[in-house]
């Protein structure tokens, strides 16, 4: 330091070819466009704290803009967009695959509908503890200690109503209450609330060692494994693509379908207030409900 337009080049090619070595993205060669931007910027500001003139990004902006371009080509490379949204129909052929009678299949159930309720991040539902879920009597209200836009961990509440009449056994509050009850017959009432469950049904917890590893938290990997497990035995649409966003876009999406308004939607998942993400999320419904021929009811033709 201080860095030059040079330096900042050659550091961006080494970003495009570098191999990931973690993550769902592991083994692939490249980082995201959007990560490097982010490395990027925290260079400059570490750079403005130190006193020293930030490096210039033309000659790494360049690169980069022939970067994305090749990425753009490549149909397995979404980066974090174009990821579908897990909607109710597909979600309700899921949850049926998940056997209710075990440990795994209970917490699947209860980790597919609590997530499409909370409109949640993979991360937000790997990161509940025990005492974040609280029952009252409207239902269960889901404390996000700590999420993507809030690295701070001011925390939010997420209110999730009884739906048994629309939802039946997918309803969210059943299956949290059933999961914990199992929990708490296991002998489990602290730590982690969504866990590791082994192949012989043992839920992670009570002083054993699960693969390897003494934590009682799910990871977020582990999130995404029982969406595509699930997704393969229930054959539904696109399960190949469906990832751990993919419960954070649906529930957004059903929400929408079902009338609720954009500002209740953003507040409800997280979203700052003018985030543009999330009418993406929501383009799947405004493509037909608000299809730019739904006006049209007939027309006079000239003979």
């Amino acid at each position: 330091m201080p860095g030059h337009a040079a330096t900042m080049e050659a550091w961006t090619v080494d970003l495009t070819e570098r191999v990931i070595d973690r993550g769902k993205n592991k083994g692939r060669v490249g980082m995201a466009p959007n990560t490097i931007r982010q490395w990027w910027s925290a260079v400059r500001t570490w750079h403005r704290v130190a006193g020293e003139n930030v490096p210039d990004l033309g000659l790494a902006g360049g690169v980069l803009e022939g970067y994305e371009r090749v990425r753009s080509l490549d149909p397995t490379n979404t980066d974090g967009k174009g990821v579908p949204g897990l909607r109710l129909p597909s979600l309700q052929a899921m949850f049926r695959e998940c056997d209710p009678a075990t440990n795994a299949g209970a917490r699947d159930r209860c980790l597919l509908a609590l997530g499409w309720a909370m409109m949640a991040r993979r991360s937000e539902l790997a990161g509940l503890f025990f005492e974040d879920v609280a029952e009252v009597t409207e239902g269960i209200e889901v404390l996000v200690r700590r999420s993507k836009t809030d690295q701070l961990g001011r925390g939010r509440k997420v209110a999730i109503p009884w739906k048994t009449e629309q939802l039946g056994e997918m309803c969210p509050v059943v299956c949290v209450m059933k999961w914990r009850e199992r929990m708490q017959v296991a002998g489990l009432a602290t730590g982690g609330f969504l866990r590791g469950v082994d192949d012989h049904d043992h839920i992670n917890g009570l002083g054993r060692v699960y693969a390897g590893k003494k934590s009682d938290a799910m990871s977020p990997i582990t999130v995404e494994l029982v969406i595509a497990r699930a997704a393969v035995r229930a054959a539904v649409p696109n399960a190949a693509k469906l990832r751990g966003h993919s419960l954070r876009r649906g529930g957004a999406t059903d929400a929408y379908a079902g009338g609720a308004d954009i500002l209740a939607i953003a507040r409800h998942g997280g979203w700052g207030e003018r985030s543009p993400v999330i009418f993406r999320y929501i383009e799947d419904v405004d493509r037909w409900k608000r299809n730019a021929l739904a006006g049209i009811t007939s027309i006079e033709l000239d003979d």
